[in-house]
């Protein structure tokens, strides 16, 4: 698939608004890739009848289609029963319910059962006893995963071919070949890489030795680590492997803070993992990421998760062929089991445990019942206010933009030889913003926005400051354009994207202007979606009920009613150019 991306560039004076320029000519195809898998917790968790009412309304709400999980071999999933016996049956009670959904599962082949550990497991819910008479297991999470290397690669091997031969006894081969499985998580336990190594040896050609044509992949590291390794490593041993995964948060310590942070630290990096895999001939597959890890991340609760969504998503088209956002429900456990756990907590999860769907829910949303099969070109303008102005740009050339007319929002219109003449006028004008040069009269046109923007050929804009090299990366106003058709000139099934993402939400607010030229067929009306501060904010709601630990039915009720997302309409003029204000940590729908 052939990307195309909205092209940030920074730096116009104050007092500028940033614009988005819309080309309806330049469309390609935008696969809804962020459906395919939504993280989940642990095994057991699916066995709950609260998490599975949360499912169905995910696959309603966000278009899930796929699940990931930890812990498919926990011995509270009851798998390993003593050596090389083993009993599926919770197993298939959770992927038959999942595939009864039409929900794919990415299987995570974790963690080790106490038998293979050789080491003695209690349940933290009965104190039930499994394989007594060893030393206790070394044990992790509040569920007590053991995350160790097994005593044997053999009864390891065994154990993954068993249930993998399970799965395609009880669904068909044809089903499972939908499945990816994946070794391991984040090289938990394991001693060192070469250990790992030895895990996925075992685990690929245990689900190879089942058919061939089923996907395994890894390593599943955090923080995109090991990747180059994986892939050497794999090829000594000549052992199969069909994609390349891992995690990245834009909390993990390769994304800087405070003035050097960046809010496309994520993706880029994840652009260069994507490059490691390209190489390798394979798709690559992020099965972890949010807006920051970990359990009490204060952006999980709140409106900076849903406009990380928008961003996200639009940034990584065509980069990962999974993008797993961990996790779509706070029916989750680490420290806390879930029956503790109290209503906005800041755990990952899109929806409370209550079943209160948060922002970030709102945005996957709406980016499924609102976002088209096209993706079309835009290029974000982004003005520079005082507090973030730092260092003044160098002023020796101005950014000039060929064929482009900025019509309206004139404030003086004057006689000048060239571009540079023209530029230098509108610096000399502390109210000027941008200019417009017309070469068949040498007419220089001051303005103080480029809101209106149209394509004229003999005419060059652009503003007085040149914009920064792009490894500044301070853009703060990102852009995702879709459309469900492909007329070059139609709005309708067009849908905006914006978001304003930030670390600390201190930033001012900033004016922002979707220009669209070229369109013919402008309807008088866009349709608006808010997601900040005052919308689609329960949390706040929360609070105001003074922070309920265990809201009552009503209460929860009126969580639900503050969480929606309220469409309004907007006028669209006829200059087909739409403005809205954005305040840090929102997210705004426009759908024409």
């Amino acid at each position: 698939m052939r990307l195309l991306v909205c092209v940030l560039w920074a730096a116009v004076p104050a007092f500028a608004s940033d614009v988005v320029h819309v080309d309806l000519s330049e469309t390609v195809p935008f696969e809804h890739y962020w459906k395919r898998s939504f993280g989940s917790g642990h095994a057991t968790l699916t066995l709950r009848n609260d998490w599975r009412r949360q499912l169905k309304q995910a696959i309603t709400d966000l278009g899930l289609q796929g699940i990931r999980h930890h812990g498919i071999f926990d011995d509270d999933m009851r798998v390993v029963t003593s050596p090389r016996r083993y009993n599926f049956s919770l197993v298939e009670k959770s992927w038959k319910f999942q595939v009864a959904q039409n929900v794919v599962p990415i299987v995570e082949l974790s963690f080790m059962p106490a038998v293979l550990a050789n080491c003695t497991w209690r349940s933290p819910v009965d104190g039930r006893v499994v394989n007594p008479g060893h030393d206790t297991c070394q044990t992790g999470m509040q569920y007590k995963n053991i995350a160790l290397p097994p005593t044997s690669f053999a009864d390891w091997y065994d154990l993954v071919k068993a249930l993998v031969q399970h799965a395609v006894d009880a669904f068909g081969l044809e089903e499972v070949k939908k499945w990816s499985f994946e070794c391991w998580n984040e090289l938990w336990g394991m001693p060192n890489f070469g250990v790992y190594m030895k895990l996925f040896n075992a685990s690929s050609r245990a689900v190879k030795s089942v058919d061939p044509t089923l996907k395994i992949g890894g390593p599943a590291t955090a923080r995109l680590q090991n990747l180059g390794d994986f892939i050497a490593q794999a090829e000594k041993l000549d052992v199969a492997f069909d994609f390349l995964s891992s995690h990245m948060y834009p909390t993990d310590p390769m994304c800087p803070t405070k003035a050097d942070w960046g809010p496309d630290c994520l993706s880029t990096h994840v652009k260069a993992a994507k490059q490691i895999a390209t190489a390798a001939g394979i798709p690559f597959y992020l099965t972890e990421y949010n807006v920051g890890c970990c359990v009490g991340y204060p952006q999980h609760d709140v409106a900076g998760a849903a406009a990380f969504a928008f961003r996200t998503i639009g940034a990584l088209d065509g980069i990962t062929e999974i993008l797993s956002w961990w996790t779509f429900s706070d029916i989750f456990e680490e420290n806390i089991a879930v029956d503790d756990h109290t209503e906005f907590m800041n755990v990952y999860g899109l929806m409370t445990i209550s079943g209160v769907p948060k922002p970030a829910w709102r945005a996957f949303q709406l980016l499924h019942h609102h976002a088209g099969y096209n993706r079309v070109k835009c290029t974000v303008t982004e003005s520079v206010l005082p507090s973030s102005l730092g260092t003044a740009p160098s002023q020796s050339k101005c950014s000039v933009e060929d064929k482009t007319d900025l019509a309206g929002f004139d404030l003086e219109e004057l006689r000048a030889k060239n571009v540079e003449r023209c530029c230098e006028a509108c610096r000399a004008d502390s109210k000027c913003v941008f200019w417009t040069f017309l070469d068949s009269n040498s007419t220089c046109r001051l303005k103080t926005s480029d809101a209106g923007r149209t394509s004229r050929a003999g005419a060059v804009s652009g503003s007085s400051i040149a914009p920064p090299p792009p490894s500044s990366n301070r853009t703060k106003i990102a852009a995702l354009v879709t459309s469900n058709t492909v007329s070059p000139t139609s709005l309708v099934g067009m849908s905006v994207f914006l978001s304003f993402w930030s670390l600390d939400g201190t930033e001012a607010n900033r004016s922002v202007s979707v220009s669209i030229p070229g369109a013919k067929d402008s309807p008088k009306y866009a349709t608006e979606y808010r997601i900040d501060a005052t919308h689609a904010n329960p949390h706040a709601k929360w609070i105001s009920m003074g922070s309920p630990g265990k809201p009552s039915p009503a209460q929860i009720s009126e969580l639900i009613q503050a969480s929606q997302v309220n469409p309004t309409r907007v006028p669209l003029p006829k200059a087909t150019s739409i403005s809205v204000e954005m305040g840090p940590n929102s997210a705004v729908l426009l759908v024409f």
